[in-house]
């Protein structure tokens, strides 16, 4: 089981290799979560003694298959419910932004489909295609 705090820096791990086709780095990760290097250093040996990534130290990290499976299944929670909120309870895209990142963490695979089948394709969040 992971905790918030691993599935954030996964997260951002994910977000980091979208970008770059290369181990990510820690610099990467401490600007995109607003948190101290040794604050990293310290997640990612945790995230490397879960396998859940690859590290080399002074060069960054990969997702393992693992760290990929969980990175994703939490960007598209975050998806699905910033998508709900914005439909459904007229959340602004900040506010819906917010709640969504706190949300995705807990809830259920069962419950984000029920949220997917209830928004429809065409009205998902408009910067990126509907979560699958």
């Amino acid at each position: 089981m992971t905790t918030v705090a691993m599935e954030d820096y996964l997260k951002a791990i994910y977000h980091g290799q979208q970008e770059t086709e290369q181990r990510v780095r820690t610099s990467v990760v401490a600007a995109h979560m607003g948190v101290s290097l040794p604050s990293v250093s310290a997640m990612f040996s945790r995230l490397e003694h879960r396998e859940l990534v690859d590290r080399v130290k002074y060069r960054g990290v990969t997702l393992t298959a693992e760290g990929q499976q969980i990175a994703v299944r939490t960007v598209r929670h975050y998806l699905l419910l910033k998508a709900y909120l914005v439909k459904f309870l007229d959340y602004s895209e900040q506010a819906a932004h917010k709640e969504a990142d706190q949300l995705e963490h807990h809830i259920s695979e069962k419950f984000a489909e029920r949220i997917r089948d209830a928004l429809d394709e065409q009205e998902c969040d408009s910067t990126a295609s509907c979560p699958q």
